[in-house]
């Protein structure tokens, strides 16, 4: 006899989303967690770095503003006991928003750390005692962590992480960003937006490899033109170190870079701590994380695995949307050959750099391109700048993906993932009338 129906390993945005999910479907459903409701993303990473970005989004707004422009002075003087003060409020009231939810739904909330059993049973620590649990159907959402490198560490001094931006007591004069991927370049905005001169250190040879290259270049123009932003692509950091009030990076062929603060946000593994010892039989990718199919099961029996444990995109909403489909696959409502939801790909910097579904070129596929330059809500908002590019199928119009730079393209291309998701055609679309003035109208340019 099995104890619950589901058990849900993690308190983030997936496990959440799972175990509220499993409880509204009949399921008998427990969701276990080792830390505070809202897991990292509520308590370390998402809403902290989100509320950085709102920030600047209103100091950068201020400053680029023809008549508001003059009301902002430089340098910036931050209130940072106020600003530590507001995440913790959002934090809290976020958490309490979703341990509302998950009781209100009927979830037993089990708080302890898990650790695998065996098939059919987890074993949850709290306060040196040891509870055997039985599951019939069991979804991890552990999450990931920073990947830190020997010589590249962050001391709580000058050199930082995401977890440790809101012990920063000044904004920094100047900040090397260590890592040019979604983390990186959001944070290289806020400060840069607060004033900080930021040297963004890359690997690759472009700022968000994984995003369209002809968004990126519009993106990298903007930042580098606007901001006190300076990228350097091929850059391999091997090292970095604080002396006084420096920070110097180096990289593999010697090369040395330095700043008031270095801050890394180079990558990031699979949190594999619900396993001890991978158990046989569980197929991993390269970097640790677990091989999962369209459903999110694992090679286990019975066992799913959802959000940044499953690799990249590591981003909530996809955590969200597979947990959906855990439980549809739980539950019994799939369909043969159904194909995964699209999800959004987003970088909250403003304006935002967002992209969905494919992008890669194909035989029989076209690109159309708009631009926002024309489009009266963007200027009014002081954000006349910007370039989406639609990917479609060049007989069927079927639109198979999109990438945007430009202001709030996430809820611009929220329409295009609603009609990826629901087979509406790109010549369907082009016949709504969108309001007016409204950023959607970049539709119909």
């Amino acid at each position: 006899m099995f104890d619950f129906d589901l058990l849900v390993i993690g308190g983030g945005p997936g496990g959440i989303e799972a175990a509220r999910r499993g409880a509204e479907a009949g399921l008998k459903t427990a969701l276990v967690h080792n830390a505070p409701i809202g897991g990292r993303a509520t308590w370390n990473s998402l809403l902290p770095s989100k509320s950085w970005l709102q920030l600047a989004e209103i100091v950068h707004k201020g400053t680029e503003h023809p008549v508001l422009g003059n009301l902002i002075g430089s340098p910036l003087s931050l209130n940072h006991h106020a600003l530590r003060a507001w995440i913790k409020k959002n934090s809290e009231e976020q958490a309490a928003f979703q341990k509302q939810q998950l009781l209100r739904a009927g979830v037993t909330l089990l708080p302890g750390t898990a650790r695998w059993n065996g098939p059919g049973s987890v074993v949850i620590e709290r306060e040196g005692e040891q509870q055997p649990v039985n599951y019939e159907h069991l979804i991890v959402s552990s999450g990931s962590g920073p990947r830190f490198l020997p010589r590249v560490k962050p001391n709580k001094k000058r050199i930082i992480a995401p977890k440790l931006s809101p012990i920063l007591n000044e904004v920094p004069q100047s900040l090397l960003m260590m890592g040019g991927g979604v983390t990186g370049t959001e944070y290289a905005f806020a400060f840069a937006s607060l004033g900080t001169q930021v040297t963004i250190l890359q690997k690759n040879e472009q700022l968000l490899p994984s995003i369209d290259a002809e968004v990126v270049s519009a993106f990298s123009e903007y930042i580098t033109t606007r901001l006190p932003i300076e990228i350097k692509t091929g850059v391999t950091v091997t090292a970095a170190e604080q002396t006084g009030e420096t920070v110097t990076v180096t990289d593999k062929d010697g090369n040395t870079y330095t700043a008031g603060y270095g801050f890394i946000a180079i990558s990031r593994t699979a949190d594999l701590s619900f396993w001890p010892q991978v158990p046989q039989g569980l197929v991993q990718l390269p970097g640790g994380f677990v091989k999962v199919d369209r459903w999110g099961r694992t090679s286990l029996p019975n066992v799913f695995a959802i959000g940044d444990l499953t690799g990249a995109p590591m981003m909530a909403n996809r955590a969200r949307s597979q947990a959906r489909e855990a439980i549809r696959a739980i539950t019994g409502q799939t369909t043969d050959n159904e194909p995964a939801p699209v999800t959004m790909e987003a970088i909250f910097t403003q304006p935002n750099v967002v992209q969905l579904g494919s992008m890669t070129p194909g035989a029989g596929s076209t690109f159309k391109t708009f631009n926002w330059d024309g489009n009266l809500k963007a200027a009014m908002n002081g954000y006349a700048k910007g370039i989406l590019r639609i990917h479609l199928n060049s007989k069927t119009g079927a639109i198979t993906g999109a990438a945007a730079f430009g202001h709030h393209a996430t809820e611009v291309l929220s329409t295009l993932q609603l009609a990826i998701n629901q087979g509406i055609s790109w010549q369907q679309l082009t016949k709504v009338p969108f309001a007016h003035p409204s950023l959607s109208e970049v539709l119909g340019q």
